[in-house]
């Protein structure tokens, strides 16, 4: 029969043993470091992508009001859509049909009513959107820097808008409307009108 003395003495190599073996121990740090491992690599990834979104965005604006500006004036509504659908090869791997849009603003200088937009065409995805300059015809229009046209002076404004979605979770970076807008002024004459070419009219409604 195992005395008290020879149980205790006993119980306490065990634990002193237990004390020192290593083994499993990388393990345990594993499984514990794992998930804010796993935490900080998604965060990292949503934040690149999300930085991606908006630089795509800002070169969509840059790029279409860049295009436009540079048109003779003879610029056509088949040159318009031909200049929307870029966009989404821009935008590429973000799915910018979907839930993207662009707005193209002609905004001339007048004597009397100051920065006037004459015409407007949005294309370049499904999103619905209006533009925060006004529509056709609108006078006294706010430009970027508190731009003032003078008269015969015109900008060709562009604003690209999309519906960021992230992938993994809402708590980080939640679902908004990443929009960016640029300007440029016509390089070989004023683009007053579009001209109709046959090809369907990117009307903004």
């Amino acid at each position: 029969m195992i005395g008290i003395d020879q149980f205790f003495e006993t119980g306490c190599r065990f634990f002193r043993a237990l004390k020192d073996n290593q083994r499993g121990v990388i393990f345990m740090e594993f499984a514990l470091a794992a998930p804010v491992v796993a935490l900080l690599f998604i965060a990292g990834f949503e934040t690149a992508r999300y930085v991606l979104a908006h630089q795509k965005v800002s070169h969509i604006a840059s790029s279409v009001a860049d295009l436009v500006a540079q048109s003779d004036a003879g610029i056509t509504e088949g040159t318009i859509n031909d200049l929307m659908l870029s966009s989404q090869f821009i935008a590429s791997p973000f799915p910018f049909a979907e839930n993207g849009s662009v707005i193209i603003s002609a905004v001339a200088g007048t004597t009397s009513d100051g920065n006037t937009i004459m015409w407007q065409r949005c294309g370049g995805g499904d999103l619905e959107a209006k533009s925060s300059l006004g529509s056709p015809g609108d006078e006294n229009v706010k430009l970027a820097s508190d731009i003032e046209l003078g008269p015969n002076a015109m900008a060709i404004v562009s604003e690209a808008l999309y519906v960021y979605r992230p992938l993994f979770f809402n708590q980080f970076i939640g679902q908004q409307t990443l929009r960016h807008e640029s300007l440029f002024r016509p390089r070989l004459g004023l683009l007053s009108t579009v001209h109709d070419d046959g090809a369907p009219s990117s009307i903004c409604t």
